[in-house]
């Protein structure tokens, strides 16, 4: 693996440290530009790398308390299933139709957070979430309802996660802000458990029906995550929630224009 590919992990490991998102949006594209692979070879290192680095972020948010961890065990038992049917799909469709989509979801992704009714949306009343919070405890109270969005949600997650070889943090995010009423250091915590649980599942699956999973690639980028991991957490609690989640919309953004580019240079040839 070259230095800049790992200094493209510890990167993208330090953004999935301060935003709970993120991780698989910019390790698919990094692996792709910096090693000349494809999607589908990308997926599975991605998905591994992510995987570890989430793990390392989820214990550390269960010690100080931010993460929801049943909501995140509903989402993530909702996306593994619809996780493999992503990851199956993403085998059967062209590499550039891949990329295409992945274009497309990122920038929606970006307008959402972005756009005129990204404040708005953030402004509406409570009966848009899916689940109220306990106020004296901060956990979620579980109704029908809430189980049933929490699945949903799950769902959406999931199939991401598997199409395009992402963590599908980058989804799972705007969602949760969207529907509940999680401060940015929950969100965060839990996000980053959804997608330990999530995305090994993906990376077992798409390396088994995948290309597979070269340790030589795989193994030294995890670390590089893990790494940039521990320094997002420690600065995640010294940026301001506004500025980070901008920051990320416009960055996914960039992700987008960059790969919408590339695409048109493929197209092209």
């Amino acid at each position: 693996m070259s230095s800049l590919t790992a200094l493209l992990g510890i990167v993208i490991g330090l953004v999935m440290g301060v935003t709970g998102a993120g991780g698989g949006v910019l390790a698919v594209p990094a692996l792709v530009w910096s090693l000349g692979l494809t999607m589908q070879q990308a997926a599975p290192i991605a998905l591994a790398g992510v995987a570890s680095a989430a793990v390392v972020g989820t214990l550390e948010g269960l010690r100080r308390r931010v993460v929801r961890y049943r909501a995140a065990g509903v989402i993530a038992l909702a996306g593994v299933p619809t996780s493999a049917v992503g990851v199956w799909l993403a085998q059967q469709v062209s590499d550039l139709v891949l990329r295409a989509g992945f274009i497309g979801i990122l920038l929606l992704v970006a307008w959402r957070q972005l756009g005129p009714r990204a404040s708005a949306e953030a402004e509406q009343p409570g009966p848009t979430r899916v689940a109220e919070r306990d106020r004296s405890t901060g956990r979620f109270i579980w109704t029908p309802r809430a189980v049933a969005g929490f699945t949903g949600i799950g769902a959406i997650t999931g199939f991401v996660s598997g199409l395009f070889g992402v963590a599908g943090g980058f989804v799972l995010v705007p969602l949760l802000a969207r529907f509940t009423d999680l401060p940015e250091r929950m969100l965060v915590g839990t996000s980053l458990m959804v997608t330990a649980l999530v995305t090994g599942f993906g990376a077992v699956a798409a390396a088994t029906q995948g290309p597979g999973l070269p340790a030589s690639v795989a193994v030294p980028f995890a670390a590089a995550l893990v790494i940039g991991m521990l320094i997002g957490r420690w600065a995640a609690t010294r940026l301001p929630d506004a500025r980070v989640r901008r920051a990320f919309a416009v960055l996914v953004l960039c992700v987008a224009v960059g790969m919408a580019v590339d695409l048109a240079v493929r197209l092209a040839r």
